[in-house]
């Protein structure tokens, strides 16, 4: 699994939700609980599995503070908060209402090129761990809007302009003080351990000043990836 997530400060949260994600931050078991359960919420949802209604959060510290990620774990939105009923358009996050709409996306057997667009080698969480990347929202956006500019002026309304978009949609909906994660271990260690965030970068400068030659090196070599990651897909 390849995965963009996004942390937002205590205070961006509904107050009814605040006293349950602080006791899940100062849990100090909660973030190797959260790991497992996390990588089985996302096969079912990719598998379109429900999965019984769990509130968990990851923790990031960053910035001026504590930054949550909750993770629901199940097929889409968090459970209710305290006291309200189940389904109440009030129970959860506002925009929450499917997977796509929470504060995680999950990709199987990919290397999303509109997620690497967004990060740089300095944004790494260390500089050891390679293909975990942590930026704040407010360098993220700018650079999934100028992805979007760059691909619909360099191909047109093609499947990575849709996804440049949404992507772009995605995020704007989000505290501005929040940050992002993209975590691209698992299925970067499938193809020697390189997600190719570097090509997705050069392919998109290349195709801004029109050189067509860089533009296709850069895509042969993400092609190379994506096509060895399909086989395996296939044979798993």
């Amino acid at each position: 699994m390849t995965a963009l997530r996004v942390y937002e400060p205590l205070g961006a949260f509904p107050a009814a939700r605040r006293p349950e994600l602080e006791a899940l931050a100062a849990d100090p078991d909660a973030g190797r609980r959260v790991e497992a359960a996390e990588r089985l919420a996302a096969w079912r949802s990719v598998l379109g599995v429900p999965f019984p209604g769990v509130l968990r959060a990851r923790v990031l510290r960053a910035g001026d503070g504590l930054l949550l990620c909750p993770v629901a774990l199940g097929h889409g939105s968090l459970p209710p908060e305290p006291g309200l009923p189940e389904g109440s358009a009030d129970g959860v996050l506002p925009g929450v209402t499917s997977v796509e709409m929470s504060h995680s996306l999950v990709r199987a057997w990919e290397l999303p090129i509109v997620w690497l667009a967004i990060v740089r080698t300095d944004d790494l969480a260390r500089r050891e761990e390679l293909c975990r990347y942590v930026l704040p929202l407010s360098v993220a956006l700018p650079r999934a809007a100028r992805t979007l500019q760059a691909v619909r002026e360099g191909l047109g309304e093609a499947g990575v302009t849709e996804e440049a978009e949404e992507l772009t949609t995605w995020l704007a909906q989000f505290d501005p003080e929040s940050w992002v994660e993209v975590d691209s271990r698992p299925v970067a260690a499938l193809v020697g351990g390189e997600d190719g965030a570097d090509d997705v970068r050069l392919g998109l400068e290349c195709l801004t000043v029109g050189d067509a030659a860089g533009v296709a090196a850069a895509y042969r070599r993400m092609s190379k990836r994506s096509h060895r990651l399909e086989e395996l897909s296939v044979s798993s």
